[in-house]
């Protein structure tokens, strides 16, 4: 008999049993065979597990049951393995759900492991939702318990990146505490940038109030670091914070309300970042989420109907009455400068009878003759003093505006070509009428100031309408071709000083005045570049000793040779190149151009929102916006005005409906994971049809008393379906040398 029990309890190197070999695949009669001869059911391998263990692992419902009823089952049934896991954690852990409940109803207690982590935590991790609602039917109070690192079983849902047991976990009220590292579940998600987890903590009907309207200890505002590291699920926030009204599309009725929660501080957020900087005074940077998505280059983010609106709403609050008012005043001041440089200097001067014009310019060698290009004023009329006046005012008020944002932005200012030509600007209106002040004549400094001045201002005012809707985007397009023109010329500019220099010395001592000196010669080799290179009047008719004006080509060979490879170089190859440049980029050209644009939007409210008081900023912000897009009401006066001037003002009243449009029929994406969603439901819910008709059968046979070899076999997981996983396991391993052999031999 001792021999006997010898043999039953006799285990392997692994330390696994005969007992254990049954347990794990399901033999019912061999394992109730083992007891009824006395093997005995607490057997430990080298991983100190229990048949027990072996049975929960694989679901096999039967033969829990006949381990725990079993005469030492009591005994086994919260044992722990090396890792201090029971029964029950490692069925919760492969989502056992009936042997979970069984378990449960024989009295398992809910212990935890080396971690601290109980079994609600490791059906949270495996994504198991039937497992959790068995375990927290019976144990509802372990809902928000935490491990040894203070993790919640959200938490290890989140970190395991399982959405559906996120939500469920949400439904059923669970809070969001933060761990020992201080992290909330949506850190655990922005962390390790899990994006369908964080999309199930924002999308829950808890998101809007408990995820995104939060600040924490790791990432600050929730907002931001969505917007730096998972813009796809701070978008779908974004289409969440838009809804329309339950009633039909057509109905005078109908309204979309855009909720502008996830762009702007609530007080909680507000009181933390006091908390955090200790200042109960603290302001934070206005539209924070906006600059946001400016930093990191969210154009999609940007160019959403909800943030679209925002900057709307802020546009139609304050924005539209100040930007107007600056524009007026700067028109005023253009035409103050075209018209003082116009009537006074032009040359068909409206003031001729009180001015006498005395030119004594000459081109001599003597370079001092430059300055001796005066218009001398006897008499001063009233209205030039009065624009002379208002144009230095405005020159100096500008100056003193430059000054402030060079103090205010610091060497990002001077890295801003536009400052540059407002400085120009600026510096030469005060120089064009300085002669109305000091009494003197009008020398070339005033006439080359007056020429500068009035460039510089039409340019500027173009530059204006950058931050304009309707146009604002062609002008920035203008601008970065512009851009990518300069830097390829500036590479190629090594081309146009050779070639410049090479028909100087060849076409120099020809007579030739275009090619006289180095700067004149460099010039005209440019206008060549661009298709003038007047081939009859420069080449030919020296060539042939024909020229009216005596020009020469004193070494003909070697210039058409010079020629010939400037024509096909300059106005063939690098013209292309420059087109190419221009047109073939546009659609990366046109996505900056759309960020920038937006950004002068953004930049421009920041930086009225610094200047205006905050208690004017709380007066006109809203929270949200209704719009009535069937709605026909009157408008007035003011509005039409403004209407008058839609190609520049981003005005856009058609909205509501096409904002709701490009949202359903632009997600085709979220439709195909909608539909990936819905057909794994249904085989999901086709596989527990399918396991309870399986167990009526088995009543069935068992109530007719009819016997099969699938009675032998317990439920769970099939040793086939084990076999399999452990060779998906060693597919991508390195193949053995016997293997690689066997390879060989097959395909020969």
């Amino acid at each position: 008999m001792s021999r006997l029990s010898v043999m039953l309890n006799e285990q392997d190197s692994l330390g696994w049993s005969p007992l254990h070999y049954a347990s794990r695949s399901g033999q019912i009669s061999s394992l109730a065979s083992l007891l009824r001869l006395g093997a005995s059911v607490r057997t430990k391998d080298n991983r100190n597990e229990s048949p027990l263990h072996f049975a929960a692992k694989y679901g096999r419902y039967n033969t829990v049951r006949h381990l725990v009823e079993s005469s030492n089952g009591f005994l086994i049934l919260n044992e722990c393995n090396d890792e201090g896991k029971t029964a029950l954690h490692i069925a919760s852990e492969e989502g056992h759900t009936r042997v979970v409940q069984l378990l449960i109803s024989k009295g398992a207690l809910l212990h935890r492991d080396h971690q601290g982590r109980t079994p609600l935590h490791l059906a949270a991790a495996g994504g198991h939702m039937q497992t959790l609602a068995a375990i927290l039917a019976v144990h509802a109070h372990t809902l928000d318990q935490t491990d040894k690192d203070g993790n919640t079983p959200l938490h290890s849902a989140v970190r395991a990146n399982k959405p559906e047991v996120v939500s469920q976990l949400l439904s059923l009220n669970c809070k969001l505490l933060e761990n020992n590292a201080n992290c909330k579940p949506i850190d655990c998600a922005i962390q390790y940038r899990l994006s369908e987890a964080a999309l199930a903590l924002v999308t829950h009907p808890r998101g809007p109030s408990e995820v995104v309207g939060t600040s924490s200890k790791v990432n600050g505002c929730v907002c931001m670091a969505l917007i730096r590291t998972l813009p796809k699920v701070f978008q779908a926030v974004l289409d969440q914070a838009i809804k329309k009204a339950e009633v039909k599309d057509t109905s005078k009725n109908f309204f979309v309300r855009y909720s502008f929660y996830p762009l702007q501080l609530n007080e909680d957020q507000l009181q933390w970042e006091r908390t955090k900087h200790k200042d109960p005074k603290f302001r934070p940077q206005p539209l924070y989420a906006c600059n946001a998505m400016v930093e990191s280059g969210r154009v999609d983010l940007l160019m959403h109907p909800l943030t679209q609106t925002f900057l709307e709403m802020k546009w139609q609050a304050y924005g539209k009455y100040i930007h107007l008012s600056n524009l007026f005043v700067y028109l005023v001041f253009l035409s103050l400068v075209t018209v003082f440089a116009v009537k006074v200097l032009g040359n068909n001067s409206a003031v001729s009878a009180s001015i006498n014009a005395t030119s004594r310019y000459d081109l001599s060698n003597d370079t001092d003759n430059w300055d001796r290009f005066v218009y001398e004023v006897y008499e001063t009329t009233g209205w030039m003093y009065c624009m002379g006046v208002a144009i230095m005012v405005f020159a100096c008020l500008g100056i003193v505006k430059e000054i402030l944002q060079l103090y205010h932005h610091g060497l990002k200012y001077l890295t801003e070509a536009i400052n540059v030509v407002e400085w120009t600007l600026y510096l030469t209106s005060i120089c064009m009428v300085l002669p109305v002040f000091l009494g003197t004549g009008w020398r070339a400094q005033q006439f080359n100031s007056a020429a500068l001045a009035v460039f510089t201002a039409w340019f500027t005012l173009l530059l204006y309408f950058q931050r304009f809707d309707r146009i604002g985007i062609y002008i920035v397009m203008f601008l970065e071709i512009l851009n990518t023109l300069l830097k390829v010329l500036l590479v190629f500019s090594v081309l146009i000083v050779a070639f410049g220099l090479a028909f100087y010395i060849l076409m120099s001592h020809g007579g030739h005045l275009s090619f006289s000196n180095v700067p004149m010669s460099m010039m005209r080799t440019f206008s060549m570049m661009l298709g003038e290179v007047d081939f009859l009047t420069v080449f030919i008719y020296p060539f042939f000793h024909e020229s009216v004006k005596d020009y020469q080509l004193l070494f003909p060979r070697t210039t058409f040779a010079l020629l010939l490879v400037f024509m096909i170089l300059m106005p063939i190859l690098l013209m292309n190149l420059l087109i190419g440049l221009a047109v073939g980029d546009i659609e990366s050209v046109k996505k900056n151009a759309q960020l920038k644009r937006i950004a002068m939007q953004v930049e421009l409210h920041t930086e009225l929102e610094n200047k205006l008081p905050e208690v004017l900023i709380k007066l006109v912000n809203k929270t949200e916006v209704l719009v009535y897009p069937n709605s026909q009401c009157s408008k007035g006066l003011f509005h039409h005005l403004l209407s008058a001037f839609s190609f520049v003002c981003p005005i856009n009243e058609k909205r509501g409906i096409a904002d709701l449009e490009s949202l359903e029929g632009g997600g085709s994406e979220d439709y195909l994971w909608e539909q990936l969603e819905g057909q794994h439901r249904r085989l999901r819910d086709i596989s527990s049809v399918l396991d309870q008709q399986t167990k009526l059968l088995r009543l069935i046979m068992q109530k007719m008393e009819i016997r099969s070899e699938a009675d032998e076999c317990d439920e769970g997981v099939s040793l086939e379906d084990i076999v399999q996983v452990r060779h998906v396991n060693k597919k991508f391993s390195p193949p053995s040398a016997s293997s690689r052999r066997a390879l060989v031999t097959r395909k020969d």
